[in-house]
Parts: C-alpha cells; structure tokens; sequence
C-alpha cells in the first residue's frame, strides 16, 4: 500500500491506494473496526442505560419516541389511515 501527499482545495490530504491483492489489508481492517466497535459499545452501555433509567423516572412517556409515518395515499405500514 503505497501512501502519497495530495492537495483537495488547498487542504492537506493522503492518497492512498491499495495493491491488486488487497484482501488481507480489508479483513484486518474489517476486523479492527468490529473489535473497536464492540469495545466501545461495551464500555458506553452501562451510561446507555443509566440515561434511560433516566428518561423513564423522568417522564411518563417511553424511553424511545415512536412515531407512526404515513406515506403516498395515506397508508401506513398497518393499512389505511383514517
């Protein structure tokens, strides 16, 4: 993988462009993002639920606003709307 400086509208950037045989390049990357992905949920879980402990002390209403969309013809996903 070869790394060389560019210019896009007069800001400082890295062109970066990958061999023929990239695989491994993505998978390692594909792996990384799923290890750090399920790290960060783990560690902001715990503040995840605590505000929605919150929320729900809070107001009398559901933790998650829940909305029902009407589309073309006034039909929702459960049938027609009156």
């Amino acid at each position: 993988m070869g790394a060389t400086p560019a210019s896009v509208c007069s800001f400082s950037a890295v062109n970066v462009s990958v061999e023929q045989n990239g695989a491994p390049y993505f998978v390692c990357k594909r792996l990384i993002d799923l290890i750090l992905a399920s790290l960060l949920f783990m560690l902001l879980l715990p503040l995840m639920l605590l505000v929605a402990i919150a929320i729900k002390l809070d107001t009398p209403g559901p933790v998650f606003f829940v909305h029902q969309r009407v589309g073309v013809k006034r039909r929702s996903e459960a049938g027609r709307t009156s």
